[in-house]
């Protein structure tokens, strides 16, 4: 994002207590706007590794959207009620 005087990137969390699996979730963010960020052409074969790697390995999610200015990208965890349990006394 160098290249683009105007970009601007904002990272996020979010910690969901009652997942609709009743599981907690952790959800990371990360929106990058002011960068010219068309949406891909094609099936998105690039994407498709990580998805599948996030999901097989950590029952992850991971989501993007891509607005005519940027690009906003959420991966959603599930945690352990141990790692609730530090978070909500940190």
């Amino acid at each position: 994002m160098n290249e683009h005087s105007d970009a601007v990137r904002a990272d996020t969390q979010m910690l969901e207590r009652d997942g609709a699996d009743e599981r907690p979730w952790r959800h990371v963010d990360r929106r990058e706007s002011g960068v010219n960020a068309p949406p891909p052409v094609g099936t998105g074969q690039e994407r498709e590794p990580i998805e599948q790697a996030l999901s097989y390995q950590l029952s992850a999610a991971a989501s993007y959207t891509f607005a005519p200015d940027g690009l906003s990208r959420t991966i959603s965890i599930p945690v352990s009620l141990t790692t609730l349990e530090l978070d909500e006394h940190a």
